[in-house]
């Protein structure tokens, strides 16, 4: 494969997961009022269990004061809770509310019928050879993270 191609493949594979997921996103959270990111914290307290807030920062790569406005409004839309440590006090911890597990099963689900519904162009076996590749792809963007594995949810 001579370099032009692999620029070609590559610009190409950006375009398209651009385009699938500029779709995806905004279509999975519509009418649930939670963004991509906040999405993201509810998952990573529904893997984690409830954590401190430098954890969640930790877990998305941003700093503790983005995470505390975004867990400010999740807060106040009553998905998730802050509650005091039992083994320490002075820690305070991130939990989900009921209201926050139900919010993330409703985008789960519509998530799931959005991409069942685009995957759906493709014959079995040629969506067993895409899922492959793409699996692939990930892995080796996982290991290669600056040398070392990237912890996520």
């Amino acid at each position: 494969m001579t370099l032009t191609n692999k620029d070609t493949y590559s610009q190409r594979f950006q375009m398209a997961l651009f385009t699938l997921l500029k779709r995806i996103g905004p279509e999975q959270h519509a009418n649930l009022g939670v963004t991509g990111p906040q999405f993201y914290i509810l998952m990573c307290l529904h893997r984690e269990g409830s954590c401190k807030a430098s954890r969640l920062a930790e877990l998305m790569e941003v700093k503790p004061s983005a995470i505390t406005v975004m867990i400010d409004r999740l807060v106040s839309h009553g998905l998730v809770i802050r509650e005091a440590d039992e083994q320490d006090r002075r820690v305070v911890l991130i939990g989900l509310t009921e209201k926050g597990r139900q919010v993330l099963e409703q985008v789960k689900e519509k998530r799931e019928e959005i991409v069942t519904q685009h995957l759906s162009c493709l014959e079995p076996d040629e969506l067993h050879a895409f899922i492959q590749s793409f699996e692939k792809v990930a892995q080796t963007a996982q290991a290669t993270k600056q040398g070392a594995p990237r912890e996520t949810c």
